[in-house]
């Protein structure tokens, strides 16, 4: 909703499709169940600048 109030009606169908062909390309390509409920891992960070310690 909040995406449809921001760009428009016709970008926020075209976005949700968009989104819906990428799970489900994903899904046949690694031949995997699809699991809505699925939280990826958080991501090591990559900056040099986040592993510093703190001054």
């Amino acid at each position: 909703m909040q995406l449809k109030e921001r760009v428009g009606w016709q970008k926020a169908v075209v976005a949700l499709a968009n989104k819906n062909a990428r799970i489900l390309w994903a899904v046949l390509t690694r031949e995997g169940a699809f699991d809505p409920n699925h939280v990826p891992e958080v991501p090591a960070p990559h900056c040099a600048l986040s592993q510093r310690p703190a001054l």
